[in-house]
């Protein structure tokens, strides 16, 4: 294979044209194809690659990971996106958790806990935010995780288990008639710039697959129509690979394909076309990459002149113009250091601007890679201090964030096939799953260059919209950037069924401290942006018209979320025609759930206020109930005729209220404390126009004793329900209340309670000791954190991530010897 590839990497070495080309000033294509690109990509694209502290996980282990929003033309950190969706789907495609995260200067961090009831298998996680599905297909979102089973033989029989061997039961085949099919390969041949043209040397790619989409190593024989062998191939070991057809002509051709079960299957290659453009490339070199643009006689009868154009994400690094007069192959080469670094396309287009051929090559930057060193120092009570130190130079104003998993170093579960390194170059030039795109990146030799270019041969893909972008229009986009939540409602007049605008809207929601007051527009609707609202929290809003009536109004709210629907899911593939051997059983990591029987408890009831110190010994309190709830239009008469308390509208518009205190009260002048749910209220409109069948309780004191300064005039507090006081349809009325999806809390790492004991094999095999979510390094190139590493665990094993604010990417890997523990 090696020396058919060097046949094709050095093919337009041999008699180097004297050609020269250089950079088009011309008006026409400024105006028709470069700045209608360029506007194209004026919004910023995103990325998001994750970090998780294990490669697979067991029944009742927690996830933990980290996010990075990377935007792919700079290959720097997305600081404009604020809110991303994480999900867990199980292998029967239910959703198994579903969270909210806040993006805080591109990255997020969090977890998700694993039952120990969820079965074994490959499961679907995936994150995104609602800008991205303008740009990419839904499965580009997904990511594989395997959860080992402590039995791992489900109810079929079937067992899961991707890090080691399978075992299967003789019943088996029965069982699983229908789920299971012997394995199928799946054997794509690609030509290079996308079309396979009569009467010139052509480059195929070759991508070989199993039925589970992973790569196999084939062996191939090309053959002409009389069945004589031009030229054989052999696939990598993750089923990429090429060769070469010399001066094709209209004849078929056919591929004979060597499985490594010995099976052998003939291909017919698609007929050579008559007429075309192909550009070849040649990124091998040190310094420079060469091109070739060519085709053939019948072509350049219809059609001498095309454009090269350059380019990536919106970046036109170089274009030219093509003049075939009696030559049919032009050839010209371009400096690497005149190109962006990662993935560059080269299109070809016609003389109408139409884009006839691609291909897409990688140029290399060893400086987008950063470099870490870590030190371990032993501190008292089995603590460990880590020092990280980036050895690369960093700005003043630059900083790095980095992603940190300790395992011991016996793990199975640190078998990362990918990493931010891999998805900054990759994505999202590439589509589909990349199978392990970290090998492509363990060394910088010509083995590795060549699997690049094998990959991008076989899986670089035509992500431009052209015929969109040279209209230059501007593009509307489905799903726009969401930034924080927003709150959205309309009301209708009840007997009319028609929007109702003159009403205002009364929204609150204490546990986001957001307290509103807002008229509805034209149409009887209202939206409230960029709102932070926290997961399981709730708002409550309510209608009236402009002079405060409620009746005959209907209030409809929302709070929009993006979601993608169920992702497709691929089952794991387990042969059924042999028995395997059983290698060992996966541990259980935790107690698990434990049922306990059914008891009768007798407790007393909480007091609404009970834990609120503002309201004492002397206070007053009323319970709301559906027996006295209609005695209570709205608060202010409910304090007037329970608690004597007075509210009076002042010159101002504001609202005072009169407590009836007397000479007892601490004051004697001044507004008292307003409370709701405890916390504290600037705004009295607040109080006044509190939804009277959303409170539970109200609580008055008015000597203003025992609540300091702040509640020397008195406290007013309200405590808030948390059900329904009626069983009915909240929509159909001026209330509603909506328990909230927001953002999920932040949650520092805790130390798994496993039932497995430190230095234990199984200890060893598969549980964490830490994960540090988010190491910030300044510009002292250096940071430490200390963590706790149980006593029997003499080493470790370390991965950080991570990316600087200027696009300097870390990924590092290494064994630590733990000091004084040998």
């Amino acid at each position: 294979m090696m020396k058919n590839f060097l046949v094709s990497a050095l093919f337009f070495l041999v008699s180097i044209s004297s050609f020269a080309q250089r950079t088009i000033i011309d008006p026409v294509l400024e105006h028709k194809l470069f700045r209608p690109y360029e506007n194209y990509f004026d919004k910023d694209r995103e990325w998001i690659y994750t970090h998780l502290n294990k490669s697979s996980y067991i029944q009742g282990d927690d996830i933990w990971f980290t996010s990075y929003v990377l935007n792919p033309a700079n290959k720097n950190l997305n600081f404009v996106t604020s809110k991303l969706y994480v999900e867990l789907w199980s292998p029967d495609r239910k959703l198994v958790s579903r969270k909210i995260l806040s993006v805080n200067t591109g990255t997020t961090n969090n977890y998700i806990h694993l039952a120990d009831s969820l079965i074994p298998g490959t499961y679907v996680f995936r994150i995104y935010s609602n800008w991205m599905r303008n740009f990419y297909q839904e499965n580009d979102f997904n990511t594989f995780i395997t959860i080992l089973g402590h039995n791992k033989v489900l109810d079929n029989g079937l067992v899961v288990n991707r890090n080691n061997l399978s075992i299967e039961i003789p019943t088996q085949k029965n069982n699983n008639k229908g789920l299971l099919t012997k394995p199928d390969y799946d054997i794509q041949f690609l030509p290079e710039s996308g079309h396979f043209l009569e009467g010139i040397d052509n480059l195929f790619g070759v991508k070989a697959t199993d039925s589970t989409g992973k790569g196999i190593m084939v062996r191939g024989e090309v053959k002409d129509n009389e069945n004589q062998e031009i030229i054989s191939f052999t696939t990598n070991k993750l089923g990429t690979g090429n060769f070469i057809i010399p001066k094709a002509i209209n004849q078929p051709y056919k591929v004979k394909i060597i499985f490594p079960d010995s099976t052998t299957r003939n291909f017919e290659l698609p007929k050579a076309e008559s007429k075309g453009i192909i550009i070849r490339v040649n990124p091998y070199l040190s310094d420079v990459v060469w091109f070739k643009a060519e085709t053939n006689e019948a072509t350049l009868q219809q059609n001498k002149s095309f454009y090269i154009m350059l380019h990536a994400n919106g970046a036109i690094f170089s274009n030219y113009c093509i003049n075939f007069s009696d030559k049919t192959a032009i050839e010209f080469s371009i400096n690497k250091k005149d190109l962006g670094s990662g993935i560059v396309y080269a299109t070809i287009f016609n003389k109408n601007l139409i884009p006839v051929s691609e291909r897409i090559f990688y140029n290399p930057d060893t400086t987008h890679r950063g470099k870490l060193i870590f030190n371990a120092e032993s501190l008292t009570n089995d603590s460990v201090k880590l020092k990280v130190v980036v050895t690369d130079s960093l700005h003043k104003s630059e900083f790095s964030k980095l992603s940190i998993s300790i395992l011991p170093d016996e793990t199975i579960l640190n078998h990362f096939n990918n990493s931010l390194y891999a998805e900054s170059i990759f994505r999202p030039a590439l589509k589909g799953n990349i199978e392990n795109p970290n090998y492509y990146f363990e060394r910088n030799d010509f083995e590795h260059i060549i699997a690049i270019d094998n990959l991008l041969l076989t899986q670089g893909w035509r992500k431009y919209e052209w015929p969109t972008i040279l209209k230059d229009t501007i593009h509307k986009f489905d799903y726009p950037i969401e930034d924080e939540f927003t709150i959205e409602g309309s009301v209708k007049n009840w007997m009319k069924n028609r929007p109702e605008f003159k009403s205002r809207i009364s929204l609150f929601s204490p546990q986001n401290n957001l307290f509103l007051f807002l008229p509805v527009d034209t149409l009887g609707t209202f939206k409230i942006k960029q709102v932070y609202l926290i997961d399981s929290t709730w708002v409550i809003a309510s209608a009236a018209s402009n002079k405060g009536k409620n009746w005959n109004r209907v209030l409809q709210m929302s709070i929009p979320e993006s979601f993608l629907g169920i992702p497709e899911q691929v089952p794991s593939y387990t042969s059924t025609d042999k028995t395997v051997e059983r290698i060992y059983d996966a541990p259980k990591l935790t107690k698990g759930v434990i049922r306990l029987k059914e008891v009768v408890i007798n407790a007393t009831k909480k007091k609404p206020f009970e834990n609120n110190i503002y309201i004492g010994m002397n206070s007053h309190t009323l319970e709301i109930t559906k027996d006295n709830y209609n005695q209570f239009p709205n608060l202010q008469i409910l304090l007037q005729s329970q608690f004597n308390v007075i509210v009076e509208r002042i010159n101002s518009g504001g609202y005072h209220f009169n407590m009836g205190r007397g000479v007892k009260s601490l004051r004697s002048q001044g507004e008292p404390l307003l409370m709701i749910d405890g916390m504290k209220i600037s705004d009295p409109s607040v109080i006044v126009d509190f939804p009277i069948d959303q409170i539970e309780a109200v609580a008055v004191e008015k000597d203003g004793f025992g609540g300091g300064m702040m509640a020397g005039n008195g406290t007013i507090a309200i405590k808030t329900r948390t059900t329904s006081l009626f069983n009915t349809n909240i929509d159909a009325t001026n209330l509603s209340r909506i328990i909230i999806k927001g953002y999920a809390p932040p949650t520092k790492y805790f130390e798994p309670k496993y039932i497995i004991q430190p230095g234990t094999t199984d200890y060893n095999k598969y549980a964490a000791i830490f994960w540090n979510p988010n190491l910030l390094i300044d510009s002292t190139r250096n940071a430490s954190f200390n963590f706790v590493v149980p006593k029997e665990i003499k080493s470790v094993t370390i991965r950080a991530e991570g990316i600087s604010t200027k696009g300097l990417i870390f990924l590092h890997e290494q064994k630590i010897n733990l000091p004084g523990r040998y």
